[in-house]
C-alpha cells in the first residue's frame, strides 16, 4: 500500500488510494463452480463433434450429388438423350431409394432409352 502511495505521489495523483478489492473466500468460490457446473450442459467429446461433422458434411455432399444426377437428368431428356437421362435418374434413385418421383423419372427415360 505503501508503494501504491509513494507512485502516487510521484505522477502527481493527490487523494486516498484506490480501494484495494477484498479477497473473494475458498467457500464462495467452490459454491459458485458447482452452481455453474451443474446449471451447464454435458460437454460433447471430441470425437462426437467430429462424428456430427462429419455426418453433417456426408449428407450435404450427398444432397449435392442428388441434385447434380437430377440436374443432368433433366436437361439429357429436354436433349432427347435418354440413355445419358436413364443413367443419371438411375444414379439419383440409389442416392434416395425413397423417393417414388426419383424412380418414375428413372423409369421413364429407361423405356424411353429403350424405344430409341
Amino acid at each position: 500500500m505503501a508503494e501504491r502511495d509513494t507512485l502516487a505521489r510521484k505522477l502527481g495523483h493527490r487523494g486516498p488510494a484506490p480501494a484495494t478489492r477484498r479477497p473473494v473466500p475458498v467457500t464462495e468460490v467452490r459454491q459458485v463452480t458447482r452452481e455453474v457446473v451443474e446449471t451447464q450442459p454435458p460437454a460433447q467429446s471430441a470425437a462426437e463433434i467430429i462424428r456430427g461433422r462429419h455426418a453433417q458434411l456426408q449428407d450435404t455432399a450427398k444432397r449435392r450429388r442428388l441434385a447434380r444426377y437430377l440436374e443432368t437428368g433433366r436437361v439429357a431428356m429436354e436433349a432427347g438423350d435418354y440413355r445419358a437421362a436413364a443413367a443419371a435418374y438411375e444414379q439419383a434413385a440409389r442416392l434416395s431409394p425413397d423417393d417414388e418421383e426419383i424412380r418414375q423419372k428413372a423409369s421413364e427415360a429407361s423405356s424411353l432409352a429403350l424405344l430409341r
